[in-house]
């Protein structure tokens, strides 16, 4: 019994080609081995006890699946179908979906000399029909290696031996002999059957590849002690084979605990070199002269450095490799395991150390621990066998590979220097002779990392986002299981992070562990952003530094991590600079304000070199900036344009020649207001290279400040409203207030920004009445009574304030007397009126010193100027945060009154009536007891008026007067009719009316005549006389 153990060598691959494997011509199976015939003939034709004379393969010729044999001729097997001779017939294909079809399969396919192996082999009737009377159906097996033995360990029912001549009867063979299986379940087409058969492997000269053939061969025909053998239509035979691959007799192995990737300077590394046998495979190598030996030719990767001497019967061969003896080696220790001769068996073993170099210029520098035969001899080959050496000590137990333990046992005879080949021998083949090899890296600077920041130049206060990239780097093709690399993140104290990095597996206290990098070419990027300080400034460096390298490689008892050394990740670094307003712009206008068609408006553009330029040259540096205005609110004054730039292209004005930081240049311009609206004028940067200009390197545009300012060009409007609270007006009435509004209103829309505001603004308020009356004429002029909300008040001017924002209005009130109650005349049409007679605000003005002088250049022809050496403590490069310059100077800031124009100022006048009330009767005579009518003109209509009696120069007496009278309208006269009574005195009598509101002044109307009562009395009038 044999009992399968784990072999310390790997089984060496063999390469088939079309039509089969490439075989040495002394392994190949001897001619005829293979031939398909029995015993060297093929089946003859067998006539059938049924057939009446005909052959097995004489049927219905045209149905080449017919093996009933019931057509006559006689013939051979291969021959046509009926008759006639030949061997060249064609037999059917192994899986052509007629006859037969049959398939080999090995398990395993390959394997050492020695070994065992199974072989299935799987007959399906595709369209065949069997001969009458057949029972069972033979499949040939044969191998092509001699040495092949079948073990009874097969599932074929009943084996048979090749029938030498046909017809035969002849009783059945052991199921363990013959080389023809016998099925059943075949005779009609859909039959399927399968049988195993079990070989194993020993001797001296194994082929590396054999063959396992399987034939649908014959038919058995009839039963019990009575049968024959008939041989099928050649459309119905199938044949299908399979190779075997058999291992090397020597298995060699290199191994040991890290011989998978190393580092450079990394830990010290052993590797064992290992050739073993096994008894089975030693079969028939004993010879008599002990003969057999090998030199095996062990080799390490190049830059790692053997330490100690070299084992006994090994001498160096160039720097990475010895060449060590092994003879004999055909002699294998004995060992307790002496039933199992499968077991390995030790040959040679050395144990090698070596150092890692300290550093190498790749990346990955590849190579392997290989094991292989230098040369050998041999003995020529005697008949097999055994020789078994004694023991010449206890059992030793060494590692065996990296994946399982095997027992070995160590040689018996071992070559203490290198012995010399014995002359006159053959080669050994190589093929005897397995190889081993272990792959091994040597790897440095494994993961590449990159820093990049997307603001380099970046403003306090603002926002910045790194990006770090680590990578598998691309030539280094070692793939790392479950590689967890890990960075330190750093960056300067004015960054303060937002939020945690995005793109780690984990993150904690600035060290980000990355997975996902195994495969070369692998990438994983990490983001994070940071909040600038306000007040930072300077440069500082954002870095990936090298934290750990942890590769996790699979194992039968789970994941292993080992830890690599941290020279595998490469540092990255990338610069922020932190700064603004290396150039600075200040923009200054002459006036905040002004009005279309008014007073130009003069733009200044200094530019400073404020700060010294971080990492770049000081000289030939320039700048362009665009200057900017609303072309519709204000036009450039042509000539002169825009002066003080080198050059100007349209709007783009560019400053060279510059001497270093704390210089300033000047650029003017004037525009005049053309229309109403806000004012920007604007000097925007455009670019600051090193150079001069379309021939420069650019800089960051960040480093230059640009600026704008705003005047406003305006329009207003100083709008007075005169209200009159009385018209008309009566002599002797009540005064005449005139209410005099100023409201400041927009005259236009300026638009977005636009804000009309006038400082400080006043307008003089001034007011126009009738004052005087023409000589001779009735007085009508009115005589100023007080005035309200006007404390300066001077003659007829009121200054009014607090109008400096559009919608702000400033009242006065004057009250006027009327003239006092006079002679009649006619109502006298007159007027108040007034003037917004001037208006004024205050415009700022800004006026600025001239300009500094540019600085000068060290003086280096004196010892005083530390600065001649850049490198002196004392040296203060300009610019510098320890050595700034001055600002520019800011604009002297003034007032200036301006008048507005006289379109914006307003007027208003009010009429009025002034009106001499009038009253007289009708008739002027009367006697007592008469009616006269009193008429009355200029009276306020609808007022009730007092009216009483008057005697001239007498006290008023009763009388039945009317004690009043209501006016009728304007135009129009009151009348009232009066009874004299006859009591009445005699003499002239008047009316005197008067308000007692006070809206006129009393008036006498003019006088009615009374006259006496006459002493004769009235006619007496009789009737009819």
């Amino acid at each position: 019994m044999r009992i399968a153990r784990p072999l310390t060598a790997v089984v060496a691959a063999i390469v088939l080609v079309a039509g089969g494997a490439v075989t040495p011509a002394w392994a190949q199976t001897p001619a005829g081995a293979a031939d398909a015939s029995v015993n060297g003939t093929r089946p003859g034709v067998v006539p059938t006890d049924e057939g009446g004379g005909g052959t097995s393969d004489g049927g219905d010729p045209a149905d080449p699946g017919d093996d009933s044999g019931a057509g006559g001729g006689s013939g051979t097997s291969d021959g046509p179908p009926g008759g006639g001779t030949g061997d060249g017939g064609t037999q059917d294909g192994p899986d052509d979906g007629r006859g037969f079809d049959l398939s080999v399969s090995l398990n395993p396919q390959a394997g050492p000399a020695g070994g065992s192996f199974t072989a299935t082999i799987t007959v399906r009737n595709m369209t065949a029909t069997a001969p009458a009377n057949a029972s069972l159906l033979g499949v040939e097996v044969k191998s092509t290696y001699a040495s092949a033995k079948r073990e009874p360990a097969s599932s074929c029912p009943e084996w048979v031996g090749p029938p030498p001549t046909y017809p035969v009867r002849s009783t059945p063979t052991t199921p363990s002999s013959g080389d023809h299986c016998l099925l059943s379940g075949l005779r009609d087409p859909g039959g399927l059957a399968s049988f195993t058969v079990t070989y194993s492997t020993a001797g001296i000269r194994p082929p590396l590849v054999s063959k396992i053939i399987a034939t649908v061969a014959i038919w058995r025909i009839g039963g019990g002690d009575a049968w024959v053998y008939s041989g099928l239509h050649p459309l119905n035979r199938a044949t299908d084979s399979a190779d075997r691959a058999t291992g090397p007799l020597y298995t060699l192995s290199v191994f040991g605990p890290d011989l998978t990737i190393g580092a450079p300077d990394g830990e010290e590394l052993a590797a064992i070199y290992q050739a073993t046998t096994t008894e089975a495979a030693m079969t028939g190598l004993n010879t008599p002269s002990d003969v057999v030996g090998f030199v095996l030719r062990l080799s390490w990767p190049d830059g790692l450095i053997r330490t100690g001497e070299a084992p006994p019967g090994c001498e160096a061969d160039g720097s990475s490799s010895l060449l060590c003896t092994v003879d004999p080696a055909n002699r294998v220790p004995t060992t307790e395991q002496t039933w199992d001769d499968e077991f390995p068996r030790l040959v040679m073993t050395h144990r090698l150390t070596f150092v890692h170099p300290t550093s190498q210029t790749e990346r990955e520098r590849l190579g392997a621990f290989t094991l292989g035969m230098h040369e050998g001899w041999y003995f020529d080959y005697v008949p097999p066998r055994i020789a078994v050496a004694p023991t010449p000590s206890p059992p030793q137990y060494r590692l065996a590979s990296a994946q399982a333990r095997t027992r070995v046992i160590p040689a018996a005879h071992r070559a203490a220097a290198p012995a010399a080949r014995p002359p006159g021998l053959p080669d050994l083949p190589p093929e005897w002779v397995g190889s081993a090899s272990s792959p091994y890296a040597i790897l440095d600077r494994v993961f590449p990392t990159t820093t990049a920041v997307d603001e380099p130049y970046a403003p306090p206060g603002g926002e910045a986002t790194a990006v770090f990239t680590v990578t598998h780097a691309p030539d280094v093709t070692t793939t790392l299981p479950g590689v967890r690399v890990a960075i330190r993140l750093d960056w300067p104290s004015f960054l303060e992070p937002i939020a945690d990095p995005a793109g780690c597996a984990e993150y904690f206290d600035g060290v980000c562990t990355m997975v996902g990098l195994d495969q070369a070419g692998a990438s994983v990027e990490i983001s994070m952003s940071f909040r600038i300080a306000d007040d930072a400034e300077g440069t500082g460096w954002l870095s990936a530094s090298s934290e750990s390298v942890v590769v996790m490689f699979p194992s039968e008892d789970g994941v292993i991590p080992i830890s690599y050394p941290d020279r595998w990740i490469e540092y990255s670094e990338a610069p922020i600079t932190v700064i603004a307003d290396v150039f600075v712009t200040q923009v200054t206008l002459d006036r905040d304000r002004t009005w279309p068609g008014g007073e130009e408006v003069l733009a200044t553009v200094r530019v400073q070199w404020a700060k010294a330029l971080p990492d770049a040259r000081q000289s030939r540096v320039f700048v362009s900036l665009e200057l900017g205005w609303d072309e519709g609110v204000a036009e450039l004054v042509e000539p002169p344009g825009i002066d003080g730039c080198a050059p100007l292209e349209e709007r783009v004005c560019t400053l060279q020649d510059w001497t270093g930081p704390g210089e300033v240049k000047e650029v003017t311009f004037r525009l005049d207001p053309s229309a109403v609206g806000r004012l920007d004028v604007t000097a925007t940067p455009v670019f600051i290279g090193l150079g001069v200009p379309r021939d420069a390197s650019e800089l960051p545009l960040e480093w230059f400040a640009g600026d704008e300012v705003s005047a406003t060009v305006l329009d207003a409007r100083f709008d007075v409203d005169l209200v009159l609270d009385r018209n008309p007006i009566y002599h002797g009435g009540l005064p005449l207030r005139a209410h005099a509004t100023l409201t400041r209103t927009p005259a236009t829309d300026g638009g977005p920004g636009y804000v009309p505001t006038l400082p400080n603004a006043d307008a003089e308020l001034v007011f126009e009445w009738p004052d005087s009356t023409p000589a001779g004429q009735p007085t009508t002029h009115l005589t100023l009574g007080s005035v309200e909300n006007c404390p300066g008040f001077a003659v007829d001017t009121c200054v009014k304030t607090g109008v400096d924002a559009v919608g702000a209005t400033a009242d006065t009130t004057l009250a006027f007397a009327p003239p006092a109650a006079g002679a009649p005349h006619d109502p006298l049409p007159a007027a108040v009126s007034v003037t917004v007679e001037r208006a004024s605000f205050d415009v700022t003005t800004y006026t600025l010193p001239p300009l500094p002088p540019p600085p000068e250049d060290p003086d280096c022809d004196s010892d005083d100027d530390a600065c001649c050496d850049p490198e002196s403590e004392d040296c203060c490069e300009p610019g510098t945060p320890g050595c700034p310059v001055d600002p520019m100077d800011e604009p002297i800031v003034g007032i200036e009154r301006v008048d507005v124009p006289g379109a914006w100022l307003g007027e208003d006048a009010e009429p009025y009536t002034l009106l001499q009330p009038v009253a007289w009767f009708s008739p002027a005579v009367a006697n007592p007891g008469d009616v006269v009518t009193v008429f009355g003109r200029y009276f306020p209509p609808g007022e009730t008026t007092n009216v009483q009696w008057e005697l001239q120069h007498a006290p008023a007496t009763p009388s039945n007067f009317p004690t009043s009278f209501v006016a009728g309208p304007l135009g129009t006269d009151t009348r009232r009719d009066i009874v004299v009574f006859r009591r009445s005195l005699q003499g002239s009598r008047w009316a005197v009316i008067s308000s007692p509101l006070g809206t006129f002044g009393t008036v006498d109307s003019s006088p009615v005549l009374i006259t006496p009562r006459s002493s004769v009395g009235p006619d007496l009038v009789g009737r009819g006389g």
